[in-house]
């Protein structure tokens, strides 16, 4: 133990290896996706291999591999669509996912179609007042402020506050995750008293 801490330590140890682990993870998914592609089995309505592309999405979306994560949100997103219907919760997470893909390739009109349609879903699924509504609408309003409109971004984190206030009230870390956002905005705004409020 001595040696591996005066060496590289632990922590940076168990980084490399977790990248590594990442890394062998990704490409044994990749191989099967595209084994199973080249097979000719029919997987249109395969929601198994749908999950399968969606998951490999996430991994890569992690890596940072935007472009090779959103091809797999797509498929995923072809059969979700098709077997589970365009308002399953299922599908709306795959929506989600590919908006946080948009969002981070500076695409803010097709991010906020794909957090629209994921809104939509959880609304009608969770109704109005659900935790994972308000995770969307903060994801909306993150969008919005990276596109200047503080506007926007201030209505949708006020909307999101709201409903982790009465879920969670107003000491809990989701709660405070919004106000720090909301705070994050004045900033921008350069109103520094609402910030410190």
């Amino acid at each position: 133990f001595k040696a591996v801490e005066e060496s590289i330590g632990f922590h940076d140890l168990n980084s490399k290896i977790n990248d590594q682990m990442r890394l062998w993870f990704v490409g044994e998914g990749q191989r099967g996706v595209k084994k199973i592609e080249e097979s000719g089995e029919d997987v249109s309505e395969n929601v198994e291999f749908a999950g399968l592309c969606n998951q490999l999405g996430l991994m890569l979306w992690g890596m940072g591999e935007l472009v090779q994560a959103l091809e797999h949100y797509k498929k995923a997103l072809v059969i979700r669509e098709k077997v589970l219907g365009d308002d399953h919760i299922v599908t709306a997470g795959t929506f989600n996912n590919m908006a946080v893909v948009y969002m981070n390739q500076g695409d803010y009109k097709k991010a906020l179609e794909h957090h629209k349609k994921a809104l939509v879903i959880k609304q009608q699924v969770y109704g109005d007042d659900h935790p994972s509504t308000a995770t969307t609408l903060n994801n909306m309003a993150v969008v919005f402020g990276a596109q200047k409109n503080y506007e926007k971004a201030l209505e949708h984190y006020k909307k999101a506050l709201e409903i982790r206030q009465k879920v969670f009230g107003d000491e809990h870390a989701d709660t405070a995750q919004i106000l720090n956002n909301m705070a994050d905005v004045f900033s921008q705004q350069e109103d520094y008293e609402k910030a410190l409020e």
